[in-house]
């Protein structure tokens, strides 16, 4: 479409709603409060700003969960609009204000050039944007959600833009390079979800599209744009996706969700009347995105039903009816749920309501050509379009009243404003804190974000985090650890400090002052008036002086042995093996005692009988008929161990790195680092790779072989140098294909004679 003042004066119109809605975000200091979400993302971006500053790629997350994949989190951001003002800006907060402020005005210029390429109408573009924008879906949803909402949910109208003028267009293969390039840009801004919902819309326009007259000339160009929709969104993504797919292997994604979890308990919008009219038009929602987008705009809708023959209106209309049907608990919702690939490891379905919001908007543009179209029919009260146009708009907003549902602006601490956390930070040694939550223990006290952005902008690493997706290694053992209040199990994981939010009485822990709530802070961290230091606290590295293999099927008798009382981490570790395949024999012979909760196979009762020659403790001695562990044993095992866990400083630390000098050093190192359950992560004694193991149940452990000098592991993820080949390969595709395409046109204007 050609450019001219009209759109010009509409897309103005747009950045004047965004400026007025958003303008709390123009400070360099304060943002929304989204519920917890805000801190989620805050951690996010302060995160990703420490480590490109200090020169690392952020691979590798120490602020939350102990430890675990950055990249590879599905809601992290790579190659993005996110990345690039954090680059600029240089500030998280101001960042993620201007991330909101612009995928706010890209939400209704998308949706308002879509709506002009399909009708070519600008009152039904501007409808269509101002329904859109101002729905709850969008702010009383995307706005107070992540970052990672907001700003991939932008794209969707620039997507299906292009996917609809590739199914209508010649030169379709161009178009489909363009909706893949800014689908693989979803993606890359940590919306996979949003990808999902947006993949399946455009998907089903292009087939739809395809019926009719010349079906199979139109299924074969609909097959082939939905081919390279495919293949180049994932290979310009591979280096986002194939990191999030690893990660997914060993996370709170890696199983099927629960039917109940995929409703996420929140469904039957239309099991009556009022149910559906409070979450779909107007009233008192039941669900944060129910999208509420008022009486006209349903009204428009419905206008545009006059031209019910016409495949766009009818599918626009089962884009509405669909996602309704899939938030309700519906024979659609089962279907789905068991069939669909994807989407039971999903949870909250009902956030595809947000394409009932963006198939609603196109219906009211359509109509809102239609409610022209007969006032221009009326003799005695015609009406000007443009006042048309402007008594709509005017009455969309007020009728939506986006501006009393917006979040409320909080101010950030900076560092050095909480007075709690200046106290934690006088300790230079090298710890983690726990936020300890009173009352009953609740998955949220494991992954709930709280006060996680605080600690990050003061360098203190979280037990736990924030975000939808957790590794289920470090989460099952924090649920052990919480349900138990143990400060033993919590100093396993190097927490020296709890900030508590009232007085407790926990074993292993020393109130060290009581503070006035912080008035600048947010609830989370508001709360948070008790100091305790963790008397069971056990350094971040250490040689341990008496180290057990543990031989089982699964790490739940690990469990049961550290939250015995007498194991004790400060002189013993646990090493848990499935078999000892792979381990030598310096490795085995370098363990006080074997404790046996399997069966074995032959090759491991050899290595083990040299290992009993050698006086080598086993629990059941099986050498000597024994077959059954008896709790003396284990008492009697642990309670002679004596020594203390002292701590070994690394000589280099950064996120993705950590290099020890272990000169003159023999055993097991423990390192209070979840390294173990990660693929990506390798140790090297001398360049030679030496196994990372579990230790504890939770945490890792390498053995250092005598004569050894130095000890490096680093973080070095095959998913993501993979990926970024893949996506390398496919965007030097797209290069060529656009060089070969140029390369034609100027030959061919040459041979008509034209100068270019």
């Amino acid at each position: 479409m050609g450019f001219d003042k009209k759109h010009a004066l509409f897309i103005g119109a747009i950045a004047l709603i965004t400026i007025i809605a958003l303008y709390p975000l123009f400070s360099f200091t304060k943002t929304y409060y989204m519920i917890h979400y805000w801190d989620s993302s805050l951690t996010l971006y302060n995160e990703i700003g420490k480590q490109i500053s200090g020169g690392s790629m952020y691979l590798w997350n120490p602020a939350q969960y102990t430890g675990n994949p950055l990249l590879g989190n599905p809601e992290t951001f790579f190659i993005s609009l996110p990345l690039l003002l954090l680059l600029v800006l240089q500030s998280p907060v101001i960042a993620i204000n201007m991330t909101l402020i612009i995928s706010f005005f890209l939400l209704g210029l998308g949706m308002y050039l879509l709506a002009y390429e399909i009708k070519k109408s600008y009152g039904a573009a501007m409808v269509a944007a101002f329904v859109f924008m101002l729905s709850n879906s969008i702010i009383g949803w995307a706005l107070r959600g992540n970052v990672q909402v907001i700003a991939p949910l932008s794209m969707l109208p620039f997507i299906f833009l292009f996917t609809f003028k590739a199914a209508h267009s010649k030169d379709y293969i161009k178009y489909s390079i363009f909706a893949a390039l800014l689908a693989a840009l979803q993606i890359h801004t940590g919306g996979m979800i949003i990808f999902l919902y947006t993949f399946m819309l455009c998907a089903g326009y292009i087939l739809f599209n395809s019926m009719g007259k010349n079906f199979s000339g139109k299924i074969v160009k609909a097959s082939i744009i939905i081919v390279l929709l495919i293949i180049l969104t994932l290979g310009l993504s591979a280096a986002k996706l194939l990191p999030s797919f690893k990660f997914q292997e060993t996370s709170s994604r890696s199983e099927r969700f629960s039917y109940q979890e995929f409703l996420g308990g929140r469904g039957h919008y239309i099991d009556s009347f009022d149910t559906g009219f409070n979450n779909l038009v107007r009233g008192k929602a039941s669900i944060s995105v129910a999208p509420m987008i008022g009486f006209l705009a349903i009204l428009l809708a419905a206008l545009s039903f006059r031209e019910w023959k016409s495949k766009k209106v009818l599918f626009f209309a089962a884009g509405a009816i669909i996602p309704i049907l899939l938030a309700s608990d519906t024979f659609v919702t089962v279907f789905a749920y068991k069939f669909v690939p994807l989407f039971a490891n999903l949870k909250n379905i009902d956030r595809t309501l947000v394409i009932f919001t963006f198939s609603i908007s196109i219906l009211a543009g359509f109509g809102y050509m239609q409610l022209e179209s007969l006032a221009a029919k009326m003799k005695k009260f015609r009406l000007d379009s443009r006042i048309l146009l402007a008594a709509v708009l005017i009455l969309l907003v007020l009728e939506l009243n986006p501006f009393h549902n917006f979040p409320d602006s909080i101010e950030i601490p900076e560092k050095g404003q909480v007075p709690i956390l200046n106290k934690v930070v006088e300790d230079k040694d090298t710890f983690r804190v726990h936020y300890f939550q009173t009352g009953p223990f609740e998955l949220s006290d494991v992954v709930g974000s709280h006060g996680s952005s605080m600690m990050s902008l003061y360098n203190l690493g979280l037990i736990t985090g924030g975000g939808t997706v957790w590794p289920v290694e470090i989460g099952n053992y924090l649920i052990f650890a919480g349900q138990q209040n143990s400060a033993k199990l919590w100093g396993m994981l190097n927490v020296k400090y709890l900030l508590s939010d009232a007085a407790v009485d926990i074993p292993g822990t020393k109130l060290v002052e009581e503070f006035e709530p912080c008035k600048i802070c947010t609830d989370d961290l508001r709360s948070r008036t008790h100091l305790y230091r963790n008397l069971e606290f056990v350094p971040r590295y250490y040689f341990t002086e008496n180290p057990v293999l543990i031989i089982a099927d699964n790490k739940g008798i690990v469990y049961s042995l550290i939250a015995d009382a007498p194991f004790n981490p400060k002189n013993s570790a646990i090493i848990w093996r499935s078999s000892l395949a792979g381990m030598t024999d310096s490795e085995l012979k370098g363990f006080k005692a074997v404790i046996l909760a399997k069966n074995l196979a032959q090759e491991d009762i050899s290595m083990l009988k040299i290992y009993s020659d050698s006086n080598g403790k086993i629990i059941p001695d099986i050498f000597r008929n024994k077959n059954s562990i008896s709790p003396e044993d284990i008492t009697a095992l642990f309670s002679g161990f004596d020594g203390n866990a002292a701590a070994v400083n690394p000589q280099e630390s950064s996120p993705n790195r950590i290099v020890f000098d272990v000169s003159g050093k023999e055993g097991y190192l423990i390192l209070s680092e979840t390294f173990y359950n990660f693929d990506g992560w390798k140790a090297y004694a001398d360049g030679r790779e030496k196994e990372i193991m579990n230790a504890d149940g939770a945490i890792s452990a390498v053995y250092i072989e005598k004569g050894s000098a130095r000890l490096e592991l680093s973080y070095e993820p095959m998913d993501f140098r993979n990926g970024l080949v893949i996506s390398s390969l496919a965007a030097a595709a797209i290069m060529a294909y656009f060089a070969i395409v140029f390369i034609k046109n100027k030959k061919s204007l040459k041979k008509d004679g034209i100068q270019i």
